[in-house]
Parts: C-alpha cells; structure tokens; sequence
C-alpha cells in the first residue's frame, strides 16, 4: 500500500528534519518512492518546492507530478481550465491528497513553515516498531503530520501517468 505523508515544520528545521528523513531512509523504516520539500521563506510571497531525488527510490515521479500535486495544494483557484487535459485526468484526491489534507496544508503554510511531501510504501504505517523508531529518531524536531493511504488502483494510475523516464 502506498501512502503520501506531509511533514509540517518551522522551516528553521529543515536541516534537521532531511537528516531525520535520510537515516530513516538508511535504516530501512521509510521505503521512498517519492521526496520534495516545500518551504515558505520569511518575506517571501510564497512557497517553493524542491525535489530532493536523493532520497527518492529508482521509480520517482516526474516533474508534472509534483508541479500538479503543488498546483492543487496552494493554488486551486487560480489553477481552473488552466490544467488542461493532464488536470481532467488527475484531481487532488486521485494524487493522494484528500481535501482535509489540502485545507490543512492551506491554512497551515505561511512564510516561516516547510512541509515535507513524501511519497513511500506506507509500510511504516502499518509497522507499530517501525513507527516507534521513526518518532524516537526524528531528533526532537516538531512535526505535524498529515496522511492519506492510496488504494492499489490508485497507486498504479499514478505510476502510470506520472512515472519518470
């Protein structure tokens, strides 16, 4: 079962939540598929995605992914028939991100916050050790936590749409 996660954080953590994200990854306790950061500077007008392939696995997405999922999170409005046919084909929650997650993250961003957008197997969340070692090993730093599972249809449609060359 694949999962999306959305770590939520001051963005003055950063540092300290990507050494979090790649021991988890070392260890064994996060399989991958798909990592970007989001971080929403001080005085700055708004959010900027990074991907970060370094802790993705072989089967990353593409860039129209990521650009989409980014679209519907803070810019629904603004985004309308501009989507075209890639955006009839895929809305937010077939990309994973439910509505409550969405408003969340839209009310949660401002200048001064990161979110972690991080795309893996789930497996973490159905392993109770698994997850204890997680929430030991993230050094303190304060996260919020947001999370919707994928069904296998789901999963498959976005690896067939958005897979990376």
């Amino acid at each position: 079962m694949a999962a999306l996660t959305v770590w939520l954080f001051e963005v003055d953590r950063i540092d300290e939540v990507l050494e979090s994200a790649g021991e988890f990854k070392q260890l064994g306790l996060i399989d991958y598929f798909d990592v970007a950061l989001v971080s929403w500077l001080a005085g700055s007008d708004r959010p900027e995605l990074t991907r970060l392939p370094e802790l993705a696995g072989d089967n990353r997405f593409n860039d129209a992914f990521w650009a989409q999922l980014f679209g519907v999170t803070f810019f629904p409005a603004s985004l309308g028939a501009g989507l075209g046919v890639a955006g009839a084909a895929v809305n937010d929650e077939e990309l994973g991100l439910t509505p409550a997650m969405a408003a969340t993250l839209r009310d949660e961003m401002r200048p001064g916050t990161a979110a972690l957008f991080v795309y893996s197997s789930g497996a973490s969340a159905q392993d109770g050790a698994a997850s204890e070692e997680i929430r030991r090993r993230r050094k303190g730093v304060p996260l919020r936590l947001l999370s919707s599972n994928l069904t296998s249809e789901q999963d498959e449609h976005l690896r067939a749409v958005y897979r990376e060359a």
